[in-house]
């Protein structure tokens, strides 16, 4: 029996926005390999299996050894966003007495993830970065307070014990420790921007400001914080109270200036990420509504008569039934309701964030509440549309068989 192995991708995956994927499949056998197939079909509900036949040899070039490179188009697939694919690479030998004998290699998986899925990823690792910015902002904010302490203690009593020279060289490793995890976060930042870039997330203006973001971040690192541990450095070395104290109150100032720029990139932070929710949710509210689309065109083709061919599913032809097309009205229904209670969510978020910086500014910034604004307009169109509502009802249409109704 043949051995065959996918060496490439070699694991499960989930498709980027080119949808191809490049195998690299190897297979062996005592007689000769003959064919090479890949095997594929969509994990739902009453999905074939598709055979595409890779390579052939004939009899007399048959080899023992093969190695095969297929690029393989994956758009061509009727793939639903939200569902995933299961293949193996099939081989068979030049036994013609006994066989072909067929061997299979592994399955693995392809995913095709829905907007919802890919947005939310990027949102997870934001999530993780703004904690990051968060976490520097308290660490800053407590080690410029250790500072402020030995300012107090060398304006009081005019001298500094062993004990707070130790302190000193805590702040200073302190600072050290800051400064690699907002070196560390920048380049989480650089990694996250590229990965917007490459699915085509978000619109070019929204991915300039977390650009902007990066540059002030990086900014304050090369300036403020370098200085603050010059003059860190400087208070250990010296040795006259004075001159301590003057290297101490100009690092406590580098300290106050770093932690305003943190602050300041922590606030643009909130903001940018509420303006992505929003841009995101505007996209896969279009994105649902050309799903709904399609599936009503090809509704229309089931009840035409002339959406399946008499040989089965070939690859790159719909396999839909109505009960596939069930399963992906619910899909798309459950999208749409998550999308709500999403907004609903961005909403107050908007609301609360817009209430903070009126409080510290006389007034929220207008773009707060245009975007505020902006939520609700896209919320109220959801609800008053029954998206929801209609998505069920054709579905629970389809799954009892009422295609005309469902229509």
């Amino acid at each position: 029996m043949p051995a065959v192995d996918i060496i490439e991708p070699a694991r499960d995956s989930v498709l980027g926005d080119a949808m191809f994927v490049e195998l690299k499949v190897e297979a062996t056998d005592d007689y000769g390999v003959q064919a090479l197939q890949l095997v594929y079909w969509i994990e739902r509900e009453g999905a074939a299996e598709v055979n595409v036949p890779l390579k052939q040899w004939k009899p007399l070039t048959a080899q023992q050894s093969v190695f095969l490179t297929y690029t393989w188009d994956v758009d061509a697939v009727d793939m639903f966003p939200g569902e995933t694919l299961a293949y193996y690479v099939q081989a068979l030998d030049t036994d013609n007495v006994s066989g072909p004998n067929v061997g299979k290699s592994l399955t693995y998986t392809l995913r095709f993830p829905s907007l919802s899925e890919m947005y939310d990823a990027i949102s997870a690792e934001q999530q993780t970065e703004q904690q990051g910015i968060e976490e520097l902002f308290d660490e800053q904010a407590e080690a410029a307070g250790l500072v402020d302490t030995l300012l107090d203690k060398i304006r009081k009593s005019q001298q500094l014990t062993l004990k707070d020279e130790n302190l000193m060289q805590q702040v200073l490793e302190t600072q050290k420790q800051i400064e690699e995890a907002a070196t560390s976060l920048i380049e989480d930042m650089k990694k996250t921007a590229a990965e917007m870039d490459k699915n085509q997330l978000f619109d070019r203006e929204t991915l300039q400001k977390y650009q902007e973001l990066q540059e002030l971040m990086e900014e304050a690192l090369s300036d403020e914080h370098k200085e603050l541990l010059q003059k860190l450095s400087e208070a250990l070395a010296e040795q006259e109270l004075s001159e301590q104290e003057k290297a101490l109150m100009e690092a406590n100032l580098n300290q106050e200036q770093f932690l305003q720029q943190i602050e300041r990139a922590k606030s643009l932070y909130e903001q940018l990420l509420l303006q992505q929710e929003l841009e995101a949710a505007v996209k896969q509210a279009e994105a649902l509504a050309e799903q709904q689309k399609e599936l009503m065109d090809t509704l229309e083709g089931i009840e035409e008569g002339s959406h399946f061919s008499q040989e089965g599913p070939q690859e790159g032809q719909s396999t839909d039934t109505p009960q596939t097309l069930a399963q992906k009205e619910e899909r798309v229904g459950s999208e749409v309701a998550q999308l709500q209670e999403k907004l609903d969510t961005l909403g107050s978020e908007m609301g609360e964030l817009a209430e903070k910086q009126g409080s510290e500014t006389l007034g929220a910034p207008p773009q707060i509440e245009r975007l505020a604004e902006e939520i609700k307009r896209l919320n109220q169109f959801a609800q008053e549309q029954k998206l929801a509502e209609t998505l069920q009802e054709t579905s629970a249409n389809l799954r009892s068989g009422q295609n005309q109704q469902a229509l």
